[in-house]
């Protein structure tokens, strides 16, 4: 049984020849375990395609004085994040969207559009991993994603009112999940 076909018949409910694996490197545990959890991961085969694992590298400025990780980081929505703790979740302590005035001119990160060739590579290479294994892609979150760009509490507040502003950002980022989902299909 290859792994696709374990996943597939696990999900139906039929006899496996062993449990389905997917495994989730975690940086965090990769860094607090080092090269056993590594080898731990390397040995066992998950069903859901090859994974490049190695051990993260933290730059020397990622740390304070005292030798803690510590680290600010603006990701690509524009939303500033404080990291106490290496690979894990961090804080978020601005929100580009914190003033919901601010929505017009706000610009969701692009997705890009596949087209012409990189299509065709990208159907290629999902037929190829399908022939094999089980294919996992594409995730979208609209409450979590609002709640990046604006206060959690806002956000509810927003919901609660059914504002203007929280329906057309959930409009906009509805649409940007489309994109995300519709290049999943071409290669899933």
């Amino acid at each position: 049984m290859n792994p696709r076909e374990r996943v597939l018949a696990a999900l139906a409910f039929q006899p496996v020849d062993k449990v389905p694996l997917q495994i989730h490197p975690s940086p965090a545990g990769l860094f607090e375990h080092g090269q056993k959890l590594l080898d731990l991961m390397r040995s066992c085969e998950q069903d859901f395609g090859e994974m490049a694992l190695a051990l993260p590298v933290i730059p020397p400025e990622d740390f304070d004085a005292d030798g803690r990780y510590h680290k600010f980081l603006t990701d690509e929505w524009g939303t500033r994040w404080e990291y106490r703790l290496f690979g894990v979740w961090g804080y978020r302590i601005g929100y580009p969207l914190a003033d919901i005035s601010r929505l017009d001119d706000y610009k969701l990160p692009p997705v890009k559009r596949l087209g012409g060739a990189e299509m065709e590579r990208a159907r290629a290479a999902g037929e190829a991993h399908k022939r094999r294994y089980f294919y996992v892609d594409g995730g979208v979150s609209l409450f979590e994603t609002m709640q990046s760009l604006r206060p959690f509490e806002d956000v509810l507040i927003d919901i609660a009112h059914d504002t203007p502003e929280i329906n057309r950002l959930a409009d906009r980022l509805v649409e940007r999940s489309a994109l995300i989902i519709a290049r999943t299909a071409v290669a899933g």
